[in-house]
């Protein structure tokens, strides 16, 4: 689709300064959009490093991000300073409290563009792009990223 993808897997350092070190890093040399995606832990990191770094990002999508990034970082401190465009998927039994979270995210994010997507069952993280809940969840993350990226 003409995307430029960046793959990550955080190392021995904190998570989210590994990844505001890689968004600084992308629009530094030019990256006019970003949208940062994760699943599980990279969803909640991925909702923080977006409220830090804005107006760098223009959009986070969400997969089963839960309440707490450990050692302790409350996610929603972050969602509620969120402005940009914001997809969050889960699963609506997901076995990690992901759905709660999702819902309360929902409520707090001041970002005037944001969806809810819920999938049966307890799909949690990336198990939500493939089998049912990939059927509803890609086309959902395909549409937000043109919607974002244009």
């Amino acid at each position: 689709a003409g995307y430029r993808v960046v793959l990550w897997d955080y190392g021995p350092d904190s998570p989210t300064d590994e990844l505001t070190g890689l968004v600084k890093r992308l629009h530094s040399t030019g990256a006019a959009r970003l949208v940062l995606m994760g699943a599980s832990e990279g969803a909640k990191v991925s909702l923080i490093v977006a409220a830090r770094t804005a107006p760098m990002v223009n959009g986070v999508v969400s997969l089963s991000a839960e309440f707490v990034l450990t050692p302790g970082i409350v996610v929603a401190d972050f969602v509620k300073r969120l402005h940009c465009p914001l997809l969050v998927v889960t699963a609506d039994e997901d076995p990690y409290d992901a759905a709660a979270a999702a819902r309360q995210y929902m409520k707090m994010a001041p970002a005037p563009v944001k969806q809810l997507v819920t999938v049966p069952g307890t799909d949690h993280g990336t198990d939500l792009l493939s089998g049912r809940s990939g059927a509803k969840t890609v086309p959902a993350i395909v549409t937000f990223l043109g919607h974002v990226l244009g």
